[in-house]
């Protein structure tokens, strides 16, 4: 799924685009958030990784709720992360370092989540040709 996001941000995204494209780690990490938060499983591989993008996207689309600190999944216990990093939003902490939030390598968010919302009314004939490219490579 991650390839297929990355796939859909270098369509979608002119590298020019100077903060609003987002970083492969901050893809990772969102693409890892939104799978923690998805309760969905299905044994359609294809129809996983349409849901999963959706929920990236949607991710996105809402970024001003975006709050992933890892606490849940026991990578940090709360007093390991700054109180001025816990008030930022959105907040996406490096699980390696508590007090980065990779978060903000994004500088336009509001700029990303309209890119985004303008893929989710077009979605899923706009990248069913790259699902169903790495669903067959497996």
């Amino acid at each position: 799924m991650i390839r297929v996001v990355k796939y859909w941000r270098d369509k979608e995204i002119k590298h020019w685009e100077v903060g609003v494209r987002p970083t492969s780690f901050v893809i990772t990490l969102l693409v890892v958030h939104t799978q923690l938060q998805s309760k969905r499983h299905s044994s359609d591989k294809s129809a996983a990784i349409e849901a999963g993008v959706v929920a990236f996207l949607n991710a996105i689309v809402s970024w001003k709720s975006l709050w992933q600190n890892w606490v849940d999944h026991g990578w940090f216990s709360p007093h390991h992360i700054p109180d001025e990093v816990t008030l930022q939003r959105p907040l996406l902490l490096d699980p390696s370092d508590p007090t980065n939030n990779v978060a903000e390598s994004v500088d336009k968010w509001e700029v990303l989540a309209s890119i985004c919302a303008e893929t989710l009314e077009k979605f899923p004939s706009r990248l069913k040709p790259a699902i169903k490219q790495w669903v067959d490579l497996d």
